[in-house]
């Protein structure tokens, strides 16, 4: 992604590599792009705990519905 974004013009902020519905293995990721090119690197963040970290923030939400 980093790369297609690269030759595109664009750049690669912030990557969030995450777990994916009940696998434990980091399989995917959610990456912020922006429109400019820019010289600093990307940041990677690795999150195993993201599933659990969406569940904490589902149940906060409901409580205000």
């Amino acid at each position: 992604m980093r790369e297609f974004v690269s030759r595109s013009g664009m750049a690669c902020v912030q990557q969030e590599i995450i777990p994916w519905l009940g696998v434990p293995a980091l399989i995917d990721c959610m990456t912020t792009l922006v429109n400019a090119a820019r010289q600093e690197e990307c940041v990677i963040v690795r999150n195993p705990r993201f599933m659990e970290e969406a569940a904490v923030i589902k149940r906060a939400a409901d409580l205000v519905r």
